[in-house]
């Protein structure tokens, strides 16, 4: 229910609680989505849409209503208070030209007052400097006068020995030799004055030196201030150094005498310097200005004057030791390491600045390995010679020797591996180049020892003279001995790029702390020991570290192992393949002189040539060479596949970087290569596949090779040998291998009629010297 009033006040109020309006003050209001919006949120479902249309409208004049009247109440207001707010702007505008007029006076009396006023204020600026000028010579002739009455009981004080008047005395000299440094005797006074301190420097040493000793805070306080204002900073660091050294060369020197081994006797030394380091530090700080300069500088000066040098120690130590020199080094260089590591850690609250001060004792420490360092590579070379010296590849049987080498290849990664080890945990990274030559003459003499052993093989099996090679099951077998020779070179092919990840993975680590090195940042940042005497190798490593970065710490630092493993990897697939071909070549080799292309005809040679003259030739049977040869290539795929089958990683490897023979073009010799649209697939094909691709393109190649030798064919030895070729194609048809374009030319130009070579001749498509070679064996 509504109750309507006067001014439509209470029905806009019973409205507003009715429906909600403030979607109309919006800046992008849409009459449209408004009336969509009120339609759809009728809450009667038995109220028509009319009715509910009807109540919205009413509703909306309501609203306007209560618009209208508020609108005419605003306009009354401002009506009303209009001539108020003309008066007061009235006022603000007479205010503001009263401001103006002050402004403008206040503005004139000021250049008044800096016209009348210019000379006299020139004149008090030069009144000032007659002043000042004045002061300075009143102060100059002051300190005359107390340079006089200083000097006057300069010895009279001096005899007292009284230390404070001493100093007191030193100090005023000072402030007077400061502004009498342009007068006519200067360099005299400056003697005197210099003469006074060292008189004061021998009296107060003895004492100095005691309070060091007895680590007196009071007293060492009160020298070392007198010493500062002397400007004996480094007498005063000398001193210094003179007491706590010789406490530092004693332990050395009292260890060398216990003889124990250089590992022991390091460690302890570096430990009992940490604790005069900790005792000193805690100590020279509250005395020093600077205590870590002065700390650094005395256990740099000690570590420089050990008797015998650290490093003659070192290169002792490490004389004769074999492939225990470079054990020996990691744990003299662990002990260093040690030592710095608690030092930086006691350091972690000083600022950069402070920190810097331990350049000079880091460098001495580390300088005590750099003739070591610079031999790191020799030594890791004969480290990794003498590893590989247990690694025993010779034997009898051919299989127990495969099997070993399978077996050594783990080992011999295993020898890398630790030698990455040791050349980031000795050189922090700036080995990185030795380590890959180290690492390539390592695996050059391993594959080389591989090799040698494939080589005895081939002699053994007969392979390089083609006689004397096992038939048979005997012959698999030497071919599942061959196999894994590329089984392992797979392995190899896997572990190498694992090493060569590994040496980008441990150098990218060490690439912070070597930048801090060659940007002098820290302190404690890896040593380039390579930077002073090998600053070629130096910069080799720094181009080395970043391509490493940019290639997002991967790079190709093995690509020399890579490659001579892939000559070993074709060397396997060629010692393979040649065991189950080289009994296919003696055959195809035997074509050329059997007797059947000499005879007249294909009955006997007493038969008269015109019985035989127009015999069909579908009676014709392939001879016994092609036949063998056919049956030994439908036995391949059996044969192969348990070589081929399985899923073997190293394997997939191995073909992935591996070529088969007479799988490329090629012409050598005397030979007939295959054209290249003979040369189908590849190794990235099914293994067996590929295998049973290249036995075939290789009988095919030595086949057309063998038949253009052949002195001379009659007609029937010419359809005899279309017959063979022809039961070839159909064994190749059988295996989805597709015949070669010049042998099936061959094939035709051996049925072809003499007439018909004219056309050959002129054919594009032929190969001219097949033509020439086929045409010369038939028909002269």
């Amino acid at each position: 229910m509504v109750w309507y009033s006067k001014n439509g006040g209470a029905v806009a109020i019973i409205a507003r609680y009715i429906m909600d309006f403030s979607k109309f003050t919006d800046d992008n209001f849409d009459a449209k989505e408004w009336v969509n919006a009120a339609l759809k949120a009728k809450k009667d479902d038995q109220t028509s849409v009319d009715v509910h249309a009807s109540t919205l409208v009413m509703k909306l004049q309501l609203f306007i209503q209560e618009v209208n009247s508020a609108l005419e109440d605003s306009c009354e207001q401002v009506v009303q208070g209009l001539p108020r707010v003309v008066c007061d702007i009235e006022s603000m505008r007479q205010e503001a030209n009263l401001l103006k007029q002050q402004m403008d006076m206040v503005k004139g009396d000021i250049r008044k007052i800096e016209s009348d006023t210019a000379t006299s204020m020139q004149r008090l600026v030069e009144l000032d400097k007659v002043k000042t000028r004045m002061q300075d010579s009143a102060s100059a002739l002051q300190e005359v006068d107390n340079w006089t009455a200083l000097v006057a009981d300069v010895d009279e004080v001096f005899a007292s020995r009284d230390v404070d008047k001493m100093a007191a005395k030193i100090q005023g000299m000072k402030q007077s030799l400061i502004v009498l440094h342009d007068v006519a005797d200067y360099d005299a006074r400056k003697r005197k004055f210099e003469s006074l301190k060292d008189k004061l420097e021998a009296l107060l040493s003895p004492k100095l030196i005691s309070t060091f000793n007895s680590h007196s805070l009071d007293e060492a306080k009160q020298y070392i201030t007198i010493f500062l204002e002397m400007d004996r900073e480094i007498e005063l660091q000398s001193y210094y150094n003179k007491c706590h050294k010789n406490a530092i060369l004693k332990v050395w020197s009292d260890m060398g005498s216990e003889g124990k081994s250089l590992d022991q006797y390091l460690n302890r030394f570096f430990d009992e310097a940490l604790d005069i380091w900790h005792k000193e530090y805690s100590w020279s700080q509250q005395v020093f200005p600077k205590p870590l300069e002065l700390l650094s500088s005395l256990f740099a000066q000690a570590f420089s004057s050990l008797d015998p040098s650290m490093s003659k120690c070192i290169q002792s130590a490490m004389q004769h030791k074999g492939e225990k020199a470079l054990e020996i080094l990691l744990t003299l260089r662990k002990s260093s390491f040690r030592f710095l590591k608690t030092l930086q850690m006691a350091l972690q609250s000083n600022d950069t600045a402070e920190v810097s001060h331990m350049f000079p004792l880091v460098k001495c420490i580390h300088s005590s390995f750099t003739s070591t360092l610079l031999q790191y590579g020799n030594l890791e070379r004969q480290t990794l010679a003498m590893n590989l010296q247990i690694i025993n590849l010779k034997d009898e049987e051919m299989s127990d020797v495969m099997s070993a080498v399978s077996t050594s290849v783990n080992k011999v990664f295993s020898f890398a591996s630790s030698a990455v080890d040791r050349c980031m945990q000795i050189t922090e990274g700036w080995g990185v180049s030795a380590l890959i030559e180290a690492i390539e003459v390592l695996f050059g003499r391993y594959i080389q020892m591989v090799a040698e052993i494939a080589k005895q093989q081939r002699t053994v099996l007969g392979l390089d003279i083609q006689s004397g090679v096992s038939t048979g099951e005997e012959e698999w077998s030497h071919f599942q001995s061959a196999f894994h020779l590329i089984r392992c070179c797979g392995e190899m092919f896997i572990e190498c790029e694992k090493l060569n990840s590994d040496i980008c993975r441990n150098v990218s680590f060490q690439i912070p702390a070597m930048k801090d090195t060659t940007s002098q940042r820290s302190p404690f940042g890896s040593y380039n020991y390579l930077a002073q005497l090998a600053s070629v190798k130096s910069k080799a490593v720094i181009e080395l570290i970043a391509a490493i970065e940019q290639g997002g710490g991967e790079w190709p630092l093995l690509a020399s192992v890579m490659n001579n493993i892939q000559q070993l990897n074709q060397s396997g697939y060629q010692f393979a393949f040649d065991i189950i071909f080289t009994g296919l070549m003696e055959k195809l080799n035997q074509i050329p002189n059997m007797e059947v292309w000499l005879a007249e005809d294909m009955l006997s040679p007493s038969t008269p040539r015109a019985l035989v003259d127009g015999l069909p030739t579908f009676n014709l049977s392939p001879l016994p060479y092609i036949t063998e040869i056919g049956d030994y290539l439908l036995t391949l795929p059996q044969q192969l596949e348990p070589y081929t089958s399985e899923e073997n990683p190293a394997i997939t490897e191995a073909l992935k970087h591996g070529q088969l023979p007479y799988m490329d073009v090629e012409t050598t010799g005397t030979h007939v290569s295959l054209s290249e649209e003979d040369i189908e697939g590849d190794l990235e094909e099914h293994p067996s596949q590929a295998w049973i691709s290249a036995v075939s393109k290789g009988v095919m190649q030595n086949y057309l090779t063998n038949i253009i030798k052949i002195p001379t064919l009659t007609e029937h030895s010419s359809q005899q040998l279309a017959t063979d070729i022809e039961y070839l194609f159909n064994v190749l048809s059988a295996l989805g291998q597709n015949p070669a374009k010049q042998l099936k030319d061959a094939l035709m130009m051996l049925k072809a009629e003499e007439t018909e070579f004219g056309v050959f001749r002129n054919d594009p498509n032929l190969h001219q010297k097949l033509v020439e070679d086929i045409y010369k064996i038939k028909w002269t």
